[in-house]
């Protein structure tokens, strides 16, 4: 097979970006094609006069993440990385009762990093609590494809399901436990009781090593990142405000890219945009590829940022936000953003980004909702000062149960065609570091 020599990027997200800016720097030519007129895709800051600083989308990476930390550092951008804010790396659960209750700690990865945590949290009743005491003598065993909250469930019973893991879940997929593929999600639960026996054990001995690298913002705003990847590119490389049409085959093993303004042929093709759009582009070169990106869920994602004077907020704001059990609320979660990161608001101020389930809602009605939901949760005194609303429609893909399966189905069907490769949304990718490695992975497919 002849060596790739010209790859035509669709989208520029994250992924692309991170796909383009890989193959540059092994020397092939790259054009990227962006639908918008904005570069980033979900990653968008806003800098206002008076000193706020809006992530309207992702406002951190995972450190642990190796992808995000080689782009980081291949960039020259890891004195950029905040790890730390005003307040402690506390969050909350808004009960069932509409009470702010601190998360036992380390539990954003559903295992507690205090071994004994979860029995001196008052999320959990007495009956729930001696209902854990039974889950070392919980088989092993658990199905192939699962959910994540049948697996917690029948583990550690429902109030931690309830109380604890959808309200968690819900925050980063915008959906519960019982849609989430266990494996696609949380696969290090199904390891730590395979190779521990249960999940306690697992705590307590995990508790004897050193905490594992957490998040990190990077101190211009998540942006400065889709900024340098695009300056690493070349601007002449990226070009916006072109929709792509479709994908065909062209003579000779090449791919003709139909765009909006005409067509181009290239060597090769990853397409970095969400599963359903990358079906309607590949339909003429794999029909089976295209009907199952069509299966893949997507959730909207409303987010509502919101600032106050800080005189008029009387919570101690002693945390970084909060994720949401009260039945009925249409808030997923929401981050103190100027108590999470330095430099988010100006002085006497504070920044709060609410994620909200909000179909069929008119845009005043979203703002007011997260008004309504935060302002008593929080005993905030007065108007917002800032309001402002991001509205991304069917923007995050879901995992649901079978995910990894139809995973290897999508993957499979990839490579019958050829040089294509997917990315990002369309190949699953959820969060900046997990769209930087599929950007990546599509990167070395191509020059390896």
């Amino acid at each position: 097979m002849t060596r790739v020599q010209h790859v035509v990027v669709i989208g520029g997200g994250v992924a692309g970006l991170a796909a383009a800016w890989a193959l540059t720097s092994k020397g092939i030519a790259v054009e990227v094609l962006e639908a918008s007129a904005r570069l980033g895709g979900l990653v968008e800051t806003e800098r206002t006069d008076d000193g706020f600083v809006i992530e309207h989308g992702p406002d951190a990476i995972l450190e642990a993440r190796p992808a995000a930390r080689e782009v980081i550092d291949a960039l020259g951008m890891s004195d950029q990385l905040v790890r730390e804010g005003p307040a402690p790396r506390r969050a909350y659960v808004a009960d069932e009762a509409g009470h702010l209750v601190p998360l036992p700690e380390g539990l954003a990865g559903l295992v507690p990093r205090a071994p004994f945590a979860l029995f001196g949290s008052p999320l959990l009743s007495a009956a729930g609590k001696a209902r854990l005491m039974f889950e070392p003598l919980v088989s092993r065993s658990a199905p192939e494809s699962t959910s994540v909250a049948r697996f917690v469930e029948r583990r550690m019973g429902h109030e931690p399901r309830a109380r604890l893991v959808d309200p968690l879940l819900r925050a980063i997929y915008g959906v519960r436990g019982d849609e989430l593929d266990l494996d696609a999600t949380m696969p290090h639960l199904r390891a730590m009781v395979r190779d521990h026996g249960s999940l306690g054990l697992a705590v307590l001995r995990a508790s004897r090593r050193p905490p594992t690298p957490g998040l990190a913002a990077l101190r211009g705003g998540m942006d400065t990142l889709i900024g340098r990847l695009a300056g690493a590119i070349g601007t002449q490389r990226i070009v916006r405000r072109t929709t792509v049409l479709d994908v065909v085959r062209a003579s000779c093993g090449r791919f003709r890219v139909r765009t909006s303004s005409g067509a181009i042929d290239t060597d090769a093709v990853v397409v970095a945009v969400p599963a359903p759009t990358a079906a309607q582009m590949l339909g003429r070169l794999s029909s089976d590829l295209a009907s199952e990106l069509s299966a893949v869920k997507l959730v909207d994602a409303d987010v509502v940022t919101l600032a106050y004077d800080r005189r008029a907020v009387d919570h101690p704001l002693d945390g970084t936000g909060h994720v949401v059990a009260t039945p009925g609320a249409r808030t997923r979660a929401c981050t103190w953003a100027s108590m999470k990161w330095h430099a988010r608001a100006p002085e006497g101020a504070v920044l709060f980004r609410s994620v909200i389930d909000a179909s069929g809602a008119t845009d005043d009605e979203v703002i007011e909702l997260a008004r309504l939901e935060l302002e008593p949760l929080l005993d905030i005194r007065a108007r917002p000062r800032l309001t402002r609303l991001r509205r991304r429609r069917s923007a995050l893909p879901v995992p649901t149960v079978g995910h990894p399966a139809r995973r290897a189905r999508i993957e499979a069907r990839a490579r019958e065609i050829g040089r294509v490769h997917l990315a990002g949304g369309a190949s699953g990718g959820v969060g900046v570091p997990d769209c930087l490695a599929t950007g990546l992975a599509a990167a070395r497919a191509l020059t390896t």
